[in-house]
This record gives structure tokens, sequence and C-alpha cells, in this order.
């Protein structure tokens, strides 16, 4: 299955309801539309101080900029990328 198959298969959730679910108030957002927004530096902050002081462990990813690559081996690279961050300790 290709990548436009996989993405036009799913349904989208509004990136609200996302935020809401990992405890994240709408009003710490700027949304840029229904399913993009900016997270509020300060709410930012705040979750680090809240995860440090439960000694919880996760993986945070910012995605700055987003496009189509021209390749697959680029592509195949980016994956492989992330799938080394989320996989390393």
């Amino acid at each position: 299955m290709t990548d436009i198959e996989i993405a036009q298969k799913n349904e989208m959730i509004a990136i609200s309801e996302v935020a809401k679910k990992i405890g994240i108030e709408e009003s710490a957002l700027e949304l840029y539309g229904k399913h993009k927004a900016k997270i509020n530096f300060s709410k930012l902050r705040e979750l680090q101080e809240k995860a440090r002081e439960k000694n919880a462990r996760g993986k945070l990813i910012l995605v700055t900029a987003t496009g189509f690559a021209k390749s697959e081996n680029a592509r195949r690279r980016l994956c492989a990328s992330l799938r080394s961050v989320l996989a390393s300790e």
C-alpha cells in the first residue's frame, strides 16, 4: 500500500481533540486550520516540568516543515531517521 493510500484510508482527527487527549487545552494552541497547530512555549515548558517530576520517559518530535520527498530513497531515509530517534533510549 502506498503512503497516499494509507492516508486516504484513515480519518483525520482535529488537532484540538488530539491535544485534549494528552492534557493540552485549546487555549495553549495556535491553530492553523483544523489539523495543524503550534503549542504555546510556556505550556511546553510546563509539560516538560511535569514529566521531570514524574520521572516520566517519552519522546517528542518537533516537525518544523514537511513536504514531498523527490525520491523514494529520500522518503526511506526520513522514515529510517524517525524510527532511529523513536527507538533510541
